[in-house]
């Protein structure tokens, strides 16, 4: 899932920007402890809110979020029935774990 890679970028650069201030500034250790955990931490605000996505029946489908059968889509892992598959018919996905989505129409 590319969810923990971005995590990990994001905390390496925080990590290195603090590093890059120790070096250059002389700064006190806490404020830079700080600094990290702010970047830390929106780090994390920001994969959250990926989790919850917004498509037509179609892309859903063509990004491995739903599966089709018979003309008819629903969501991976669990199963809810999301309508026809076409471009016309668009809803929410959340996901809740690793290949498991859930129809979340009032969370996107």
């Amino acid at each position: 899932m590319p969810r923990p890679f971005v995590y990990s970028i994001l905390v390496r650069r925080a990590r290195i920007f603090v590093a890059y201030q120790r070096g250059s500034i002389g700064a006190n250790i806490n404020q830079l402890n700080a600094a990290s955990n702010v970047a830390s931490s929106e780090s994390v605000n920001l994969t959250a809110a990926e989790n919850s996505v917004r498509a037509t029946n179609y892309d859903h489908v063509r990004l491995g979020r739903a599966t089709q059968r018979l003309g008819y889509v629903y969501a991976a892992g669990s199963g809810q029935a999301m309508g026809l598959y076409t471009l016309a018919v668009s809803h929410g996905l959340k996901q809740t774990g690793p290949g498991y989505w859930v129809v979340a129409d009032t969370e996107c």
